[in-house]
Parts: C-alpha cells; sequence; structure tokens
C-alpha cells in the first residue's frame, strides 16, 4: 500500500513538472515571437535632402509636436513600413485634427527590426517634433510621412531634442526647441 501511495506521488509530481514545463516555454515562445531577433540596416537614396532648419521649414507643410500612442508595422510591396497613430500635442505650422497617423519606413516585422538609415521609427510614448507632408500613395490612407524620410524628425527628451541619425549640416547640431526656431 504504501509503494502505491509513492508511485502515485511520483506520477503526480511528474505530470505537474511536464505541465509546468509546457506552459513555460509555450508562454516564453510567445513572449519572443513579437520581439525583435535581428537588425535589418536599409540604405537608400532619399529623393529630397536638407541641411538646415530654413530648408526643412519652407518644405514643410506642417510642423507639429506629437506624442505617439501606438503603432503597427506591416509589410507592402518587400518593404516594412510603420503607421503610428499620435496626438497632436501643438501645431507651429499647418492644420491637423487632435489626432494624425505617421507612415515611416522601417520597424518590426517578424522578428527581425528593420531600420532606415540606422534610424528607428516611432515607438509608444515618443514624443517628437515633426516636419510633416501629407502622404499620397498605396501604403496607407488618411497619414503624414516625415520630410526627408527621417530628417524632419526631432526627439523630446526633457528639454532637449534630439536629431535623427544621419542628418547632416545644421540639423546634426539642433538640441533645442529654440535651435528649430519654434517655442516649446
Amino acid at each position: 500500500m504504501n509503494s502505491d501511495y509513492s508511485k502515485k506521488q511520483i506520477w503526480t509530481v511528474f505530470i505537474v513538472a511536464l505541465a509546468a514545463a509546457i506552459v513555460f516555454f509555450q508562454v516564453r515562445a510567445e513572449a519572443s515571437r513579437d520581439k525583435p531577433t535581428s537588425t535589418v540596416s536599409m540604405h537608400f537614396d532619399l529623393s529630397e535632402s536638407f541641411q538646415s532648419v530654413d530648408q526643412l521649414r519652407t518644405s514643410s507643410p506642417v510642423i507639429a509636436r506629437v506624442k505617439i500612442n501606438a503603432n503597427k508595422s506591416y509589410p507592402y510591396s518587400n518593404v516594412v513600413f510603420t503607421l503610428s497613430e499620435a496626438s497632436v500635442l501643438k501645431v507651429y505650422k499647418g492644420q491637423l485634427g487632435k489626432q494624425i497617423r505617421i507612415l515611416e519606413t522601417g520597424g518590426s516585422y517578424e522578428g527581425l527590426h528593420y531600420l532606415a538609415e540606422g534610424n528607428a521609427v516611432f515607438a509608444a510614448n515618443d514624443e517628437a517634433v515633426v516636419f510633416l507632408e501629407k502622404y499620397e500613395g498605396p501604403v496607407a490612407e488618411d497619414a503624414y510621412v516625415i520630410k526627408g524620410v527621417y530628417q524632419g524628425k526631432f526627439k523630446v527628451a526633457g528639454e532637449r531634442l534630439i536629431p535623427s541619425s544621419e542628418v547632416f549640416g545644421e540639423l546634426q547640431s539642433i538640441q533645442s526647441f529654440n535651435d528649430l526656431q519654434i517655442t516649446k
């Protein structure tokens, strides 16, 4: 009788341990499914390039400060794009509603993280000053794009502004709202 009881205990412990292992590995696999594991750097020629704030401002129909609420990356014609939903905090030029959508090249898709010229796309809760124009094309509807792909994007970090990688001239030295000649 003692041996039957001992076998039952061993089988119970074995079954509980097996179930715990299955749950552990399933949760781990699910968690890693949405996280990028490798980075793909995308390099391309810009159709429009800027070296000064004046060039960027003159070329941009819209300048705004935004906060990213959420985003989604997806492929279109073998290129990954990210569409971000953003709240408009302040408009410096042009007219916008309270919410806009911003389309960027790059993002995270199927375990890969795509960077356009070393620049990551917006993440949830990012805040930035962006120089925008209305997007016209097949990738997204009712969206804006950043002028110069990434050149018109300045992330807000407290009182500082951080320009994107691979910008040139005056744009690489931008550190404040004053440098952009706009008020906070």
